[in-house]
């Protein structure tokens, strides 16, 4: 990802267009990229990836493969709404 791709990452998965300072910033805070709970059977290659910015998480179906990944995480940018949320 070239930077202002890198950019849109953050700002869907926090909100935000940018990481806080350290100081502003716990230590122990990290990004957590998880799968799916929710278990709902279909083509996961076809599912978006989403965000919840309050707790900086993204969720990423199991795609088949890198290329679906970077494919569905571009699509999910793109359909970014207003306040953040993926």
């Amino acid at each position: 990802f070239m930077d202002e791709q890198r950019t849109k990452v953050i700002r869907f998965a926090s909100g935000s267009d940018r990481l806080p300072s350290r100081d502003a910033w716990p230590s122990t805070t990290r990004m957590l990229v998880k799968a799916p709970e929710d278990g709902l059977p279909g083509d996961t290659d076809k599912r978006l990836v989403t965000s919840q910015t309050c707790v900086f998480n993204l969720t990423l179906p199991k795609y088949s493969s890198y290329e679906v990944l970077v494919e569905q995480l571009i699509e999910s940018l793109q359909h970014e709404t207003l306040d953040g949320e993926g």
